[in-house]
């Protein structure tokens, strides 16, 4: 008996689904049935046809299922942020509101977090509004400084010509004592000076000799280079003033640098060759020839004061460097400054300030938000389930501390991959309940599963269906019948579904060459019925649109009775019966 209910149930549910199909195989078993019943009995009847018309009207295709009520939401509550909890505000059956107080969670660290980000904020204002009202006076300043760099550097080609004639006011004195050092005959009237001390040793051992004569040679060279490179310089010298051009002034300050650095290398040289004289003579206790410590002494001095000028032209060119150097660095600092800021009041400082600022603020909304976190509110409307920890437990951000029912309820129905695919988001649903006879709701398919469910080598797709209204007597978990809207058409051809045939060549409906008067017991004809064949639309339980083949009006056959089993295959796909007939 159970087995038997169960085969009954199993059935009920398939026709709800299929109510469509289910009518067709009902006129199937009952034709085919009552065709193998006069088969075997070998009852001969007369064929007769049951004819229609093609006729405009509408066609509402639907897909039908069945499935269970569920609540519209249901969810564990849990928190967003892991602690002891400190209170719990709900209990088990309680109706709560969407954003009600659940639970909180010690948020003593995060009330922390959240001063010291506050803290941070502040400083980082105040020191953006001082240095907003700061930044025009430093705009200035820059200003100001590549000005003065620009006037010293003007100042400085002053001091340099300055620098070049001090030098050549020494130089002409200095170059006319070297020259006498060398060339003059202070020592013997019958020799020049630098070949009296070659002189001296011609007798000596070839070490001596060669010293002197390498001391002198050196000397000679080297005077004969400073001379060249000052009378150039010199000539040179004279056709400058102040106003010439700052250009030709550092060119004349680096050759008059590099002309006393000849100059001093051939007094060095000179007193180099006067030393050794003295040194061998010294060595060999010779009397010491008369004039020859003046001449040391004379040299050095001419060497002491090249040097100086040396040096006084050597600082003078390091100034310039400066002052160059100088303007160079606050020109740039100028061009930093204006990048973005044309108006100087806005430096690249501030707006690096600004995010900061900005990133602090941030900081703040995350900490604010942090804090939040730490009370847990109801994510809907709806009724504590269940409560599923206790004060002053340990939790983490996985676990629940309640659940919740919405009060909201949703049709959920299982569909097979082909019905599946005729529905679609928002196709209007009418409900009927096993356990509420009387009432009959309607819906909205609201969600259908993007990836079917495969049970034993079927597919089925979950489809949930928005209640429009409510019933207190509806229940979670009560079984639902849906039949879904999937496709409706108007002022479309249609037949009754029983005239639509089909062979391996597609859809074809049985038409007379003739017309005959239509009649509930049909009609009796030794005229052989035509296939016709048809392309077919959308279909419902009771008619089949016609897309084309046909025409409004025409007549077809809908459906034959009375056909005999004896009967011979026809050339259009029936049984021919007595009298002409076509047993379908």
């Amino acid at each position: 008996m159970y087995i038997l209910m169960s085969y009954l149930y199993a059935m009920r549910a398939f026709i709800a689904r299929h109510r469509a199909l289910s009518v067709l195989a009902v006129c199937v078993i009952v034709g085919g049935g009552g065709a193998a019943y006069a088969y075997l009995h070998g009852e001969e009847t007369e064929t007769r046809y049951i004819l229609g018309t093609v006729e405009t009207g509408s066609i509402v295709a639907t897909v039908s299922g069945s499935g269970q009520i569920v609540a519209s939401e249901e969810a564990e509550i849990r928190p967003k942020v892991s602690g002891d909890i400190t209170s719990i505000r709900i209990k088990s059956g309680q109706r709560v509101t969407r954003g009600q107080v659940i639970a909180t969670i010690d948020a003593t660290d995060a009330r922390q977090a959240l001063t010291n980000a506050r803290l941070d904020l502040d400083a980082a204002r105040l020191t953006l509004e001082r240095d907003t009202s700061q930044a025009p006076i430093d705009s200035e300043r820059l200003d100001d400084a590549l000005t003065e760099a620009r006037e010293a550097l003007a100042d400085e080609y002053d001091a340099i010509y300055t620098s070049i004639s001090d030098a050549f006011i020494a130089l002409p004195a200095v170059m006319s004592e070297s020259d006498n050092l060398l060339y003059d005959s202070d020592l013997s009237v019958t020799a020049q000076n630098i070949s009296y001390y070659q002189n001296l040793f011609i007798s000596a051992d070839d070490t001596t000799r060669r010293l002197i004569q390498d001391s002198a040679t050196r000397a000679d060279q080297d005077y004969d280079t400073a001379r060249d490179a000052y009378t150039d310089v010199y000539a040179r010298f004279k056709k400058i003033s102040r106003s010439t051009s700052a250009e030709d002034l550092e060119t004349m300050l680096a050759d008059t640098e590099s002309t006393l650095l000849l100059v001093s290398q051939s007094l060095t040289s000179t007193v180099n060759l006067i030393d050794a004289v003295v040194d061998q003579i010294e060595r060999r206790n010779w009397t010491m020839p008369a004039g020859v410590p003046a001449q040391q002494t004379s040299a050095r001095a001419q060497l002491t004061d090249a040097n100086a000028a040396l040096s006084a032209v050597a600082a003078q060119s390091a100034s310039l460097r400066t002052k160059k150097k100088a303007v160079t660095t606050a020109a740039q600092d100028v061009e930093l400054a204006a990048i973005g800021n044309p108006s100087g009041s806005d430096p690249f400082e501030l707006q690096l300030q600004r995010n900061e600022v900005q990133k602090m603020e941030a900081a703040v909304r995350e900490a604010e938000q942090a804090l939040a976190d730490h009370t847990v509110y109801a994510p809907f409307d709806g009724v504590i389930a269940s409560i599923d920890a206790d004060l002053y437990d340990a939790i983490s951000s996985t676990a629940a501390i309640a659940t919740i029912i919405s009060d909201g309820k949703t049709a959920s129905l299982s569909l097979n991959e082909v019905d599946a695919t005729a529905v679609s988001l928002g196709d209007s649903v009418s409900l009927t309940f096993d356990a509420l006879e009387n009432l009959e709701l309607a819906g909205t398919v609201s969600e259908i599963d993007a990836r079917g469910t495969v049970s034993q080598g079927v597919v089925s797709y979950t489809v949930k269906i928005a209640l429009e209204g409510d019933d207190e007597r509806i229940k979670p978990g009560m079984t639902v019948n849906a039949d879904i809207v999937s496709d409706s058409r108007d002022s479309v051809l249609r037949v009754p579904s029983s005239a639509v045939k089909s062979n391996p060549r597609g859809s074809y409906v049985l038409v007379f060459a003739n017309e005959y008067p239509t009649s509930r017991e049909g009609v009796v004809t030794d005229e052989e019925p035509t296939q016709v064949m048809v392309e077919t639309g959308i279909a419902d339980t009771e008619s089949v649109e016609i897309i084309s083949g046909l025409s409004e009006g025409q007549q077809i056959i809908v459906r034959t009775t009375g056909a005999t089993p004896t009967t011979t295959a026809a050339p259009s796909g029936g049984f021919r019966g007595p009298g002409g007939g076509i047993r379908l």
